[in-house]
């Protein structure tokens, strides 16, 4: 928000050509103007003694200048005001209460969707009390929930801490009633890329001063994946992290014991170590720092240095590994080699690269189905059809352990990815971007 401030003498000669200043008789006024240039029917206003109050348009004082704090309920016409000893509650347009209960907060992020937060501090983030308020003034969740969030799949979820220190999670129904949804160890925090959800939680850790060069007691957060449908991805451990998937990998850290607070945030003395996007660790958090300059990442321990590729790091010379997107492939049936050419379980490769798959066994066909594409590949035949068209393959599908293997780079370019061979590292990478 940015304030403009203006004296009573200042108002008298003052051309209006950039805001709005109202003669607010002999007051010291600050007019707070949102950046976002939000158009609103109300301005808060404020007297010499800092005391808020609310304003029309026309520059009427509509609330007296009494409260320490205020913020509007937008399309509400409703205002969270804090009166005294840093509690909240809501007034209306007259300056009427609703509730004889104060808060320690409101919270209006989601006032666009008919909610708004009323809460109590816990010990910490993890444990504050909160409850939720309808535009009708219902107290329609009681403040006894640790966490909520506005989901594109359920709406409204809260998430309330059980006696195992894990959240179980309800959505909010039309008739206002809790539907139990899931349980996560942490609390859900705004949506991330590719509809995940981060999971945020905590560990007891020793803070650390410098200044007494003393310790006390503290905790550090951590931070986890989940999918859109609640399931973990990444279990909430790392620290001082956002999961920044460059080259499809993410340096990360865990294993603090004390921490110091910077400008930055809270920095543990836990290691680096780097994971893929399915939370595999790729290197263990045993390094001192890990760099990352492109697609070559540096290594710090003991003052030693090491740089390795991407390739370097996901590759192993004696067997093959297929990355796609930059995660590695799991697989329990492993890829083959057959004259120079890589062959991939049917089912396994498929699936990863988001197709459905259909099996005939009476004519070993199998028909891979992705968005608009259809693909009909059949064991033992030197073509496959690709939408009805017949494209030669470098290497006919065939069954090997009672497994179908297939071509990965005629599958891999029917489905419009690309598709290159690291020879050095025998690794295949996919790119379905």
């Amino acid at each position: 928000m940015k304030i403009k401030q203006f004296t009573a003498a200042a108002l008298a000669g003052i051309s209006l050509l950039t805001v709005n200043v109202y003669a607010y008789s002999s007051l010291e006024v600050n007019e707070w103007i949102d950046d976002k240039s939000a158009v609103s029917k109300y301005t808060v206003v404020s007297d010499s003694k800092g005391l808020k109050g609310i304003a029309d348009k026309s520059g009427t004082i509509i609330i007296d200048t009494v409260y320490n704090d205020i913020k509007e309920i937008p399309g509400w016409e409703k205002f969270a005001v804090q009166k005294k000893d840093g509690k909240w509650t809501i007034i209306n347009i007259t300056g009427g209460t609703y509730f004889q209960t104060t808060y320690d907060y409101i919270d209006t992020q989601y006032c666009d969707k008919g909610y708004v937060e009323a809460g109590y501090y816990g010990e910490n983030e993890f444990k504050n009390k909160v409850g939720i308020i309808d535009k009708n003034m219902n107290l329609i969740v009681p403040a006894e929930y640790q966490t909520y969030i506005f989901t594109d799949k359920d709406g409204m979820i809260l998430g309330k801490l059980n006696s195992d220190n894990n959240y179980d999670y309800y959505k909010l129904t039309e008739d206002n009633s809790l539907e139990y949804t899931a349980t996560l160890p942490g609390i859900l925090t705004a949506n991330s890329e590719n509809g995940l959800y981060y999971i945020k939680s905590y560990k007891s850790c020793r803070k650390y001063d410098s200044e007494t060069e003393k310790y006390s007691a503290g905790y550090i957060t951590t931070l986890g994946l989940a999918d859109e449908d609640y399931n973990v991805i990444i279990e909430p451990i790392y620290e001082n992290t956002s999961f920044s998937f460059n080259n499809g990998l993410a340096i990360v850290k865990k294993g603090s014991t004390s921490y110091e607070e910077k400008v930055s945030g809270s920095i543990g003395n836990g290691k680096y170590g780097i994971i893929d996007k399915t939370g595999t660790e790729i290197t263990e958090c045993i390094y001192d720092s890990i760099t990352r300059s492109g697609t070559n990442y540096t290594f710090t321990l003991d003052n030693e240095k090491t740089t390795l590729s991407v390739n370097e790091l996901l590759g192993n010379s004696n067997t093959i590994s297929v990355i796609i997107d930059g995660t590695k492939l799991a697989t329990d049936n492993a890829p083959v080699i057959v004259d120079n050419y890589t062959l991939l379980p049917l089912r396994d490769i498929s699936e990863a690269l988001g197709a459905e798959v259909s099996w005939d066994a009476h004519t070993k066909t199998a028909v891979i189905t992705k968005d608009n594409n259809i693909i009909s590949i059949t064991v033992n035949s030197d073509t496959m059809l690709v939408n009805n068209n017949s494209v030669s393959v470098s290497v006919p599908a065939q069954i090997i352990n009672n497994t179908t293997y297939i071509p990965v780079r005629n599958l891999a370019t029917a489905l419009n990815c690309l598709v290159n061979w690291d020879q050095e590292n025998k690794i295949v990478n996919i790119n379905t971007i």
